[in-house]
C-alpha cells in the first residue's frame, strides 16, 4: 500500500515539471527558433489542447486497458516527447511533442487519481490532497532547475531531466501493481467526512454543478496556462 500511495505522488510529481517544463525556458526556445510570442502562444495553446483531448481519452481508454498498460503508456507518451524537445528538432515537431506531452500528462493524472480515490475509500480528501501537494511541488521545482541550466546556458537539459524521470516512471509503473484487485485495502476502511455517502442530487443539479466546475476550470487552466 505505502509503494503505491508514493509512486502515485511520484508520478504526480513528474506531471508538475513537465507541465510546466515548456514554459519555464519559453524565451529560450523562441529565441533558438527565431519565433514570436504568438507562436508561443499556440504552443501553449496545443499543449493545453492536448491536455483536454487526454482526459476524456483516459478515461474512455480505462475501460479497456489495465490500469498498470495505461499508466506505462501515459509515461512513455512523456519521455518521448521530452526526448523529442531535448533534440530542438523542426519547430513544427515542438508542437507536436507538446501535444503529445499533454495527452501523456491527462492521462497519467487521470488513472492515479481514479485508483487513489477506488483505493483510499476512507481518505479520499487527503490522499487527493497530497497528489495535489506532489503535483504543485514538481510545478514548484521545474522553473528552479530551470532558471539554474539557463544561468549555464544549458537550458534544453531541462528536457532532460524530465525524460529521464519519465523512463524511471515507467520501469515503476511495470514493478509496482497499480491496479485496485492488487492494492491491499486494509487502509480503505479508516474513517473521515469523505466515506460518508453523498447525498443524491436531481438531475438538472448534477448538470448544473458539472457545468460550474467546467467553466472554473477551463478559466483557471486557461489563465495559468497563459500566465
Amino acid at each position: 500500500m505505502k509503494k503505491f500511495a508514493l509512486a502515485s505522488y511520484a508520478l504526480y510529481l513528474l506531471g508538475g515539471l513537465v507541465i510546466t517544463a515548456v514554459g519555464s525556458v519559453l524565451p529560450q526556445l523562441l529565441t533558438h527558433y527565431h519565433v514570436s510570442y504568438t507562436v508561443g502562444g499556440q504552443l501553449v495553446l496545443l499543449g493545453s489542447l492536448g491536455f483536454l483531448i487526454g482526459v476524456p481519452l483516459s478515461s474512455f481508454l480505462l475501460g479497456r486497458f489495465s490500469e498498470m498498460n495505461l499508466l506505462t503508456i501515459a509515461a512513455l507518451m512523456i519521455a518521448l516527447s521530452q526526448i523529442g524537445m531535448l533534440l530542438l528538432p523542426p519547430f513544427e515537431w515542438i508542437i507536436a511533442f507538446n501535444f503529445l506531452n499533454g495527452i501523456g500528462v491527462a492521462a497519467l493524472e487521470v488513472v492515479v487519481a481514479t485508483l487513489m480515490m477506488e483505493v483510499f475509500i476512507g481518505r479520499r480528501a487527503i490522499v487527493m490532497s497530497y497528489l495535489e501537494v506532489s503535483f504543485g511541488l514538481g510545478a514548484l521545482l521545474m522553473p528552479l532547475v530551470a532558471s539554474l541550466l539557463i544561468s549555464q546556458n544549458s537550458w534544453r537539459f531541462s528536457f532532460f531531466i524530465t525524460s529521464v524521470l519519465a523512463l524511471l516512471m515507467v520501469v515503476v509503473c511495470k514493478m509496482i501493481p497499480f491496479k485496485k484487485e492488487t492494492v491491499s485495502t486494509s487502509e480503505s476502511d479508516a474513517s473521515d467526512a469523505s466515506s460518508e455517502p453523498a447525498p443524491v442530487l436531481a438531475k438538472s443539479q448534477r448538470w448544473k454543478i458539472l457545468a460550474l466546475f467546467s467553466v472554473m476550470i477551463f478559466m483557471y487552466a486557461g489563465v495559468e496556462s497563459s500566465m
